[in-house]
């Protein structure tokens, strides 16, 4: 079933002063994956609670950063979640190549690697409730948590996306090269992630309808109606359609940037080079934290209600 709902006003309010007596433990750490030449730097956070808690695992956009989502991991630490947020590897801003932006499927091995590192550490593992492990994720973020529910990426379908009348301005934002797309059309499901919450997720032509039928998993997916760079309607609400029970949330206004933090330096220098792209919404009208502010309050709400021990 395909539901459409407007954004309540749900604001969680996260002080400085509460994040401190709310956090026990966080770290920065980097996981090394020799098998694909690739150092994942991550970072945790632990709320103060009594025995394990549930975890979250946050993955940015395209050229995005661990920082970009700072609003929704400090929301759901003081709501009682674990967080772990990552830096894909030659998708960020500062290590960003064409081939890292187009093998969108290395992202979804970057988060089982590092799911598995995490429940083998003493560190942590005592910390982790493995029954209630979820995932959200930003533009290529929310199509990698799709992956992980087991959605399946076919490249062929983009290129003919890409080749038609109707494709969109994000089929010109990756530059062309070649690469090896023998993987791409695996499955990454996994089975230990419950629950996947997906904002402005991209990609929608390239995924397999009947692949994304039996999706097994909740799915949330939160959109911008003025999404101009990911258009609704070739994206969130190709998922939506097609992901049983998934739940799309339209927010009003915003644009594709509404979701990362509010004009942090380096958004800030991006706007000023790039014309094209608005990172920092200087032309939409509009407060972009009490967007993320209620977008966060959607997501505790979406986890709370289905990151639930089975009986």
């Amino acid at each position: 079933m395909w539901r459409i709902a407007q954004a309540p006003s749900i604001c969680v309010l996260v002080s400085a002063s509460l994040l401190s007596c709310a956090e026990t433990q966080q770290a920065n750490s980097v996981l090394v994956d020799a098998s694909r030449n690739r150092s994942i730097q991550y970072k945790v956070w632990l709320p103060r609670v009594d025995g394990p808690a549930p975890l979250v695992i946050i993955s940015h956009g395209t050229r995005g950063h661990i920082s970009d989502h700072r609003w929704l991991a400090d929301a759901l630490v003081e709501s009682g979640f674990a967080v772990v947020a990552l830096n894909h590897p030659h998708d960020t801003r500062m290590d960003s190549t064409p081939a890292g932006m187009l093998r969108v499927w290395d992202r979804s091995l970057d988060i089982s690697l590092l799911l598995t590192s995490l429940l083998n550490d003493p560190q942590w593992n005592e910390s982790i409730d493995v029954e209630r492990i979820g995932a959200a994720g930003y533009s290529s973020g929310g199509q990698t948590v799709i992956a992980l529910a087991g959605g399946i990426y076919d490249p062929v379908l983009m290129g003919k996306y890409c080749a038609s009348d109707r494709k969109g301005p994000e089929c010109d934002l990756a530059e062309i090269v070649d690469i090896d797309f023998t993987d791409a059309g695996r499955s990454y499901r996994d089975e230990r992630i419950k629950a996947v919450f997906a904002m402005a997720p991209p990609l929608g032509p390239g995924m397999i309808a009947d692949e994304l039928a039996q999706i097994e998993v909740p799915v949330g997916i939160v959109t911008a109606q003025d999404d101009d760079l990911i258009t609704p309607a070739h994206h969130s609400e190709h998922y939506a359609r097609h992901i049983p029970d998934a739940q799309l949330t339209l927010v009003p206004k915003g644009g594709h940037f509404v979701f990362v933090t509010t004009c942090a330096i380096v958004p800030t220098i991006v706007d000023f080079f790039i014309k094209e792209i608005d990172m920092c919404g200087r032309e939409i009208d509009i407060d972009r934290e009490s967007v993320q502010k209620n977008v966060a309050g959607l997501a505790i709400e979406f986890f709370e209600t289905k990151l639930v021990s089975p009986d």
